[in-house]
């Protein structure tokens, strides 16, 4: 964490210093300032022969009021500016580390920590320099200062001062840094959950409202954020009790220190005029220790601020910085997946273990297993959105990996579960797959979704905006605008992940009929759950646990008995559920 603190803030180390610097001088002026003060009092007070005499500490009080005044907007100003410039520079190096990164991330931290990590924990980094660097840099200085001008009178005065400035800048900071660790840290956990619930309310707010339970949501929410402030309240009143600590501190120690001056001057060893000097500069120099309890407090939430802005910098990226070429050619567009295995976590199995298999040009493959059992992450290894751990896969003998990205995605056509619709016309949006297409290969790709009908209807057709995330569609005409969008897209390999989600029966066996026109001249690799219509298939593979546990055609599987045999007669059981009574019989004569 050091070294990544230090590679933070080097770029602005001469800004830093500055920084610090000034506020020193800032403290050290309104030290001055009351020692200055102090000696025309008691000057004054002595009654001199001419008002000449107090002409010197009459300049030094204004001189050091208005420096005072002076120097603290510069130490502000500079100080901001140092904190802005690393938050500008922070953000876009956050930015840089999660984009290469998303999947990995999403998938260790989740989608609550991550937004935590981008808002919060970049946020906290601005305490590292006005609450933490700054305030304790500037009190050392501050207090080695005072301690060789109070010994220039008296070493016990010095040594009496700096004991109690020791007590209140490092015991009562530690001290509130070890109380304030437990309610610092549950108040992170909070925030991350109710970052987490937050998203989960958004995302699935169609379903809480269906089920009405927006009430109990809310309540959820509510309560998170109550514990929220009330572990924030805990952290304020911590913070409180250490500050006013510290002043407490400066009145013993100038009480201390008058009495051990007045008897320095009893004794004769001290002139009278610098007993207030001497008492004044031992009260003002606590000032600067005044931050110190916050800064020890902020400490234990910017560990963890920089631990998971480390986390995120260290997660592997999706896809490995390999030396990318141009292909020389790729022709016969032959995929072949060898030995496969892909690890998100080294603490966690594989999510895809082993998995080899051919796609030559023109063969239909079907993969099929139950939600979770590594297909949407065989996908992504395919279109290179994330790397393999192991094995290898080739596109016409040539390794993915030394392929460049975007050559490797022009091979592919692919349909994603959760495919994202943009808030613009429908047009713009299936031209997404070929934005250079003319209008009649829009039309064909929407007829083959079996969308072109729904469009018709609308008031604008083509034109009509989808609405944000597509809102102003359903979910099926959603899935069937995005599957439009894939179908208009000239690539030689098409990928379909659960591409009849949220299709009717009815639509679903319309769209397996036109299947083969639409795969013509090309390679299909099916990703399903749903089993219909498998005997067209010419090879499938059943993936369990990451894994391929079965493969061969439909009559081989069925015929094997095995675990694809038994989700065959599940889905069987369940037809009468799904589909309405004409398509019954039409249906079951497909098996």
């Amino acid at each position: 964490m050091t070294r990544f603190l230090v590679s933070l803030l080097r770029p602005y180390h001469l800004r830093l210093v500055l920084s610090i610097v000034l506020a020193s001088l800032t403290t050290l002026a309104q030290i001055s300032l009351f020692a200055v003060a102090g000696y025309l009092i008691s000057a004054s007070a002595l009654h001199p022969m001419s008002v000449l005499l107090l002409f010197v500490p009459i300049i030094g009080v204004r001189f050091f009021g208005i420096s005072r005044s002076v120097l603290r907007y510069a130490e502000r100003l500079m100080t901001h500016d140092v904190t802005f410039r690393i938050l500008a520079r922070q953000r876009v190096w956050l930015y840089d580390r999660i984009e290469p990164r998303t999947t990995r991330l999403a998938f260790t931290m989740g989608h609550g920590r991550l937004v935590n990590a981008v808002t919060h924990d970049v946020d906290l980094l601005q305490y590292i320099i006005i609450r933490v660097i700054t305030p304790i840099a500037s009190s050392l200085v501050t207090v080695i200062a005072v301690f060789f001008f109070l010994a220039h009178f008296s070493q016990t005065i010095a040594w009496t001062t700096i004991t109690l400035q020791v007590i209140a800048g490092v015991f009562i900071p530690v001290m509130t840094h070890y109380l304030g660790k437990k309610p610092t840290k549950r108040m992170l956990d909070t925030r991350e959950r109710f970052y987490a619930q937050w998203e989960d309310a958004l995302v699935g707010m169609k379903e809480i409202q269906a089920y009405g339970q927006e009430s109990a949501i809310l309540q959820k929410l509510s309560q998170e954020e109550d514990n929220l402030i009330q572990e924030h309240n805990k952290i304020a009143q911590i913070d409180s009790l250490a500050v006013a600590a510290v002043p407490w501190f400066s009145q013993v120690a100038m009480l201390l220190v008058t009495v051990l001056a007045a008897s320095l001057v009893v004794q004769g060893h001290l002139k009278g005029v610098y007993l207030a000097v001497i008492a004044f500069v031992s009260l003002s120099s606590f000032e600067a220790l005044t931050g110190l309890p916050q800064a020890f407090l902020q400490l234990g939430a910017i560990k963890t601020a920089l631990t998971h802005l480390q986390t995120i910098a260290s997660t592997k990226k999706d896809l490995s910085d390999h030396l990318e070429t141009t292909p020389s050619s790729i022709s016969r567009h032959t995929l072949a997946v060898r030995n496969v295995t892909v690890t998100y976590d080294t603490t966690l199995a594989p999510a895809v273990r082993h998995v080899s298999f051919d796609l030559p040009m023109g063969k239909k493959l079907a993969i099929v297993g139950e939600t979770g059992s590594g297909k949407s992450t065989l996908l992504s290894c395919l279109v290179r959105l994330i790397d393999y751990t192991e094995g290898s896969i080739t596109l016409d003998g040539q390794f993915l990996t030394q392929l460049a990205v975007d050559d490797v995605r022009k091979q592919f056509s692919v349909l994603t579960q959760d495919s994202h619709l943009f808030h613009t016309t429908v047009e713009d949006n299936i031209r997404l797959g070929n934005p250079a297409a003319p209008l009649s290969e829009v039309i064909d790709a929407a007829r083959k979704a079996r969308i072109a009908q729904c469009i018709e209807q609308l008031d604008l057709g083509y034109d009509s905006l989808t609405g944000e995330f597509g809102a102003q569609l359903s979910f099926g005409e959603q899935r069937r605008l995005a599957l439009a969008r894939t179908l208009l897209k000239d690539a030689p390999i098409l990928v379909l992940d659960e591409p009849t989600r949220g299709f009717d029966a009815l639509l679903e066996q319309q769209f397996y009929e036109t299947l083969p026109s639409i795969t013509q001249g090309r390679s299909l690799l099916l990703i399903t759950h749903r089993l219909l219509f498998m005997q067209d298939m010419d090879e499938i593979l059943v993936m369990q646990h990451g894994e391929i546990v079965e493969r061969g055609t439909h009559a081989i599987l069925l015929k094997e008995n095995g675990l694809y045999a038994r989700m065959v007669r599940l889905e069987q059981e369940q037809l009468t559920f799904d589909l309405p009574k004409e398509a019954i019989s039409g249906t079951l004569s497909m098996w």
